[in-house]
């Protein structure tokens, strides 16, 4: 009797379909066999919380009783192209599984990396039999999981396609449009448009403004958008640094801006004022218009005040001692508020810390002078602990990064501008590892505000950075960054950043400008210590007036008395002292006639009065030292002599 032969490769096939099933959980699947093979195996559907969703893929199985590996481990099989166009006609998910009974292991590869493959190395591989399938990933329980993800997420994306086209065949009179990304993801206009209504003014809150863009750019510019969506657009443009997007938006949110909600209306104002001031088409923001709104909700109305406030610090430059009481008194107030919200007062507590750090880096060469140096360092430490306390607090609050950030610069700005100081007028120096920390710290906070587009503290930054580098003295490293200030100055072509960043390549940053003081001055100093040499040894071989007849004794404040003989007085007054004013001529001279001696301050360089006027307080620096010098050495050389002066005892 005749009967059929069974065959390995029957075996084999029945081997692989009876190990393949136990690997898909009952729960997730249902595999069901083709009773025709025309190029699938098993069509699967998956079920998700006890329902059958309807969701599917496709396996096409194949097996070998042994095979020889590639050198990376991988598997090659010789697959039909006509196969692969099949399981492309079924618009399925599809898989290719390959059993290898020696090992006793399923390998697996999908249709859609094959067809990625295959289409960047030759896009006419299609014109061939067939094409060789390396198969590496192996089925197990994490690729399962994977497949059942990935159907889920295909048979979502198709459903809400086939619900779009059916939805808009009975609108056919607007401009909706939905988009299918490369990996099968499909998004509506009007899914994207409602979820930037709805939660953009949010994800703006979140500092996630790349968001909001990105879902913008995707809609169409012909679909219909509210008013609100424009303002949120606007906002998501603007904190980004895409001024001229932020601009175009706002304009259309103006068109209809009775649609907008009240509470939207100040946000509104205040973004426009931004604008403009960013523009150049106004020089100074004013915030009462704003602030006087009734319907300005907290968070806005204490940003917007806390901005006025702070517009007042720079007043501190224009006053002697440095100090900007309306700033002072306001933001006293301002952090007395009863329910100020948390963020608010570390962002007020950090504005009048910044102050008084800047105030007290004004104040120390003068601090110096009068040689309060454990005041200085008393400062120091109260500010720096000021700063690491709001530190401290921001994290405990898990604050967003940005104020985090916008905080570490700031101190960070504050030891820079200090230590230069301490190591230009002091020598003293941290050691490198203290300086390597900071810089670490400053870059990715650079990195950060670069990151998320936020060009104002992108600028501060690098600006941080630059001082740093010129600080420390890389040249290579300051000249890295102030390429990348001239690349941002290209890139932002707008006269608010403009100014600013040639100020700080062309103005002098504050280290280069402190630096470049101390090199004056120690140069200074070097010259009045020759000069001081010099006099010292010039009194040394000078000697005193034996008679004072026939002429007059002026005390030459701040070295001695002299005592001038009648024939060398226009000498004196003219060439020597340099007086022109012949009324005070006429009062010194009268004033001996009296038996007064009169008083000149030499370091005055155009006398203009007797007496010693504001005694060393007429000290200008080294103009005044190099007068003293001159007048002295002139009246060395003319034999002026010094008179010792004995006042009576009483």
């Amino acid at each position: 009797m005749q009967l059929p032969k069974d065959s390995r490769n029957e075996q084999l096939e029945a081997i692989s379909l009876t190990k393949l099933s136990p690997l898909f959980p009952e729960d997730q699947f249902i595999l069901k066999r083709e009773i025709i093979d025309n190029g699938v195996d098993i069509r699967a559907e998956i079920k998700k919380d006890g329902f059958k969703l309807g969701f599917g893929f496709l396996l096409q199985l194949k097996s070998s009783e042994s095979i020889e590996k590639n050198k990376d481990g991988s598997i090659s099989k010789s697959i039909e192209v006509s196969n692969i166009e099949y399981l492309v006609n079924n618009a399925q998910p599809a898989y290719y599984c390959f059993y290898d009974n020696k090992e006793k292991k399923f390998y697996y590869q999908s249709l859609y990396e094959l067809l990625t493959s295959l289409n960047r190395k030759n896009l006419s591989w299609d014109k061939q039999e067939s094409i060789t399938v390396r198969f590496k990933e192996i089925l197990d329980s994490e690729a399962i999981e994977k497949i059942y993800k990935e159907t889920l997420q295909e048979g979502f994306n198709k459903r809400k396609q086939s619900q779009f086209l059916t939805d808009q065949s009975h609108h056919l009179d607007n401009d909706y449009k939905f988009i299918i990304n490369q990996k099968g993801d499909t998004y509506s206009d009007i899914e994207n448009i409602l979820f930037i209504e709805q939660k953009g003014l949010y994800l703006n809150q979140s500092l996630n403004w790349k968001k909001v863009i990105e879902l913008h750019e995707k809609i169409s510019e012909t679909s219909l958008k509210s008013p609100t969506y424009y303002l949120t657009v606007a906002i998501a443009y603007f904190n980004t640094g895409n001024f001229f997007k932020s601009r175009i938006q706002l304009r259309e949110a103006e068109k209809n801006i009775s649609e907008i909600a009240p509470i939207l209306i100040p946000h509104l104002k205040f973004y426009k004022l931004q604008l403009n001031n960013i523009f150049g088409f106004i020089e100074k923001i004013d915030y009462e218009d704003i602030l006087s709104s009734s319907d300005l909700d907290n968070s806005l109305k204490n940003h917007l005040k806390l901005e006025s406030i702070v517009s007042l610090k720079n007043n501190m430059y224009s006053d002697d001692n440095f100090v900007a009481n309306e700033f002072e008194n306001k933001i006293k107030v301002y952090l007395e508020q009863p329910k100020l919200e948390k963020r608010f007062e570390l962002m007020a507590l950090l504005e009048l810390t910044t102050y008084y750090a800047d105030q007290f880096i004004c104040l120390i060469p003068q601090l110096s002078r009068q040689n309060l140096y454990s005041t200085i360092d008393e400062r120091f430490k109260i500010i720096n602990q000021n700063f690491t306390r709001i530190q401290r607090e921001q994290l405990d609050l898990a604050n967003n990064e940005s104020d985090i950030y916008v905080l570490a610069l700031r101190h960070f700005k504050f030891l820079i501008h200090f230590n230069a100081i301490a190591t230009y007028a002091f020598q003293i120096k941290h050691p490198d590892n203290y300086w390597l920390e900071i810089e670490k710290l400053v870059i990715q906070a650079s990195t950060f505000f670069s990151d998320i587009k936020q060009f104002e503290n992108q600028l501060f930054s690098l600006q941080t950075l630059l001082e740093f580098y010129q600080f420390i003295e890389n040249s290579e490293k300051e000249n890295n960054i102030r390429e990348q200030l001239k690349r941002f100055k290209q890139e932002i072509d707008l006269p608010y950043f403009q100014g600013k960043i040639d100020f700080i390549l062309n103005g002098g940053t504050f280290i280069e400008n402190i630096r470049d003081d101390f090199k004056s001055y120690r140069k200074e100093m070097n010259e009045i210590k020759k000069m001081n040499e010099e006099l010292k040894e010039l009194d040394k071989k000078d000697s005193f007036a034996k008679r004072i007849e026939n002429g007059m004794t002026i005390e030459l404040f701040p070295i001695d008395h002299f005592f001038i003989p009648n024939e060398k007085l226009d000498l004196f007054f003219n060439e020597i002292i340099g007086i022109s004013d012949e009324e005070l001529i006429s009062h010194i001279i009268w004033m001996k006639e009296e038996d007064i001696i009169p008083v000149l301050n030499i370091y005055v360089e155009d006398i203009k009065n007797e007496g010693r006027e504001n005694g060393n307080l007429e000290y200008k620096g080294i103009s005044s030292h190099k007068n003293l010098y001159r007048i002295r050495k002139c009246l060395y050389e003319n034999e002026i002599k010094r008179v010792e002066i004995k006042f009576p005892e009483f």
